[in-house]
């Protein structure tokens, strides 16, 4: 197992930076997701750390030595990638077997071991079957495996669910965790997917444009954003935003929506004025958001229901005012009907403001 740290690492191609300054530990034994949109840099990271690329800048260490230009054959690091890259010749056997093959391992100890992996695979009853004849879902068992025989200290896997049918997906997501966690490998894997990231990883690093955005627990990255960006691509749900300004009521700070007039949320904590004249962007995610009674007055906004989604257990309801629109989970047996006019209240505790110039967090805590 190995501890990995990226100091300062950057990679350019030509003109283009992948990669900007990326400082990240990533502890021993622990599942890391590198999570972010196609062309963020993730898929460059994790090509530096298997050695496949050689950063422009910077250093990478594994258990505290350089390995920044160690050729990627001797960085004992497994790698699984989107396309399975196995041999088609082959049977499923021989191709976990092939990386104790080419160190001279012996014969029965490769029968054990590959055994041993099929075991925890699930794959024992196709062992002896041409790759060609399996299923899309028991190749990328086989290429797991196939990295997992030989016993890595760090265990790298590029977007590797992602030509699995939904349902195999899942449950490989829950496979890898406790496989992960049972074998307390050091392991590192890039999607672009936020949830397969939430589900399985123990830390996320979120990327964009090349750099890092935020590093974290799940719960750190979904309930803590550290700027607009992460907040809008974390959540199966997007965040809603609204335009809104740093103001006061009766003497005391508050957010006023845009366009609301009325509609002051007072935050105590809040101790940043957003842009020149207090602009700024409040946001907050569909589930933290109640729909109410629009005729008590304890609402901050009303408008009418214009689209409501079932999702089985939650229904996503859409109100909107003529200039927003918001989602909000409810219920089923709480589900309003098209046409009807509620309120909506915000749950103070979940609240975020975001600067307009910068994305940034803003405040502290709103609770």
């Amino acid at each position: 197992m190995a501890r990995i740290e990226l100091n300062g690492l950057s990679k350019r191609f030509g003109d283009v930076t992948a990669v900007e300054r990326l400082d990240l530990v990533i502890e021993d034994g622990t599942f890391t997701a590198l999570l972010g949109p196609s062309g963020c840099g993730k898929t460059t990271t994790m090509n530096m750390i298997a050695g496949l690329e050689t950063p422009s800048e910077g250093e990478l260490r594994f258990d505290g030595s350089d390995v920044t230009r160690l050729p990627a054959g001797e960085r004992n690091v497994g790698f699984v990638f989107q396309s399975y890259a196995i041999f088609t010749h082959l049977s499923a056997f021989e191709n976990i077997a092939f990386g104790l093959r080419v160190r001279d391992v012996p014969s029965d100890e490769i029968v054990e071991e590959v055994h041993n992996v099929a075991r925890l695979l699930q794959l024992g009853g196709v062992l002896e079957r041409s790759v060609k004849e399996l299923s899309v879902n028991d190749l990328q068992k086989v290429a797991i495996g196939r990295s997992m025989v030989v016993k890595p200290d760090i265990f790298l896997l590029d977007e590797p669910f992602s030509n699995l049918d939904a349902a195999f997906r899942t449950y490989m997501r829950a496979e890898l965790k406790r496989l992960q966690r049972e074998l307390g490998q050091t392991m590192v894997y890039v999607t672009h997917d936020q949830v397969e990231a939430m589900s399985m990883a123990e830390r996320i690093a979120i990327m964009n444009n090349g750099e890092l955005q935020q590093y974290g627990s799940p719960d750190e990255v979904y309930n803590a954003p550290v700027n607009r960006f992460v907040a809008e691509f974390v959540g199966s749900l997007t965040m809603n935003f609204l335009p809104a300004r740093i103001g006061a009521v009766d003497g005391r700070p508050a957010v006023l929506l845009a366009g609301a007039p009325g509609a002051a949320i007072e935050l105590p904590a809040v101790q940043m004025a957003g842009g020149p004249d207090g602009a700024l962007t409040f946001g907050i995610r569909p589930e933290h958001v109640e729909v109410v009674d629009a005729t008590t007055g304890r609402h901050d906004l009303r408008g009418e229901v214009r689209l409501i989604e079932p999702l089985g257990p939650r229904t996503v309801v859409h109100v909107g005012d003529g200039e927003r629109e918001l989602r909000v989970v409810v219920r089923p047996s709480d589900e309003p009907r098209i046409g009807d006019c509620v309120g909506v209240r915000f749950e103070r505790s979940r609240i975020h403001l975001f600067d307009d110039a910068t994305g940034r967090t803003l405040g502290g805590d709103h609770g």
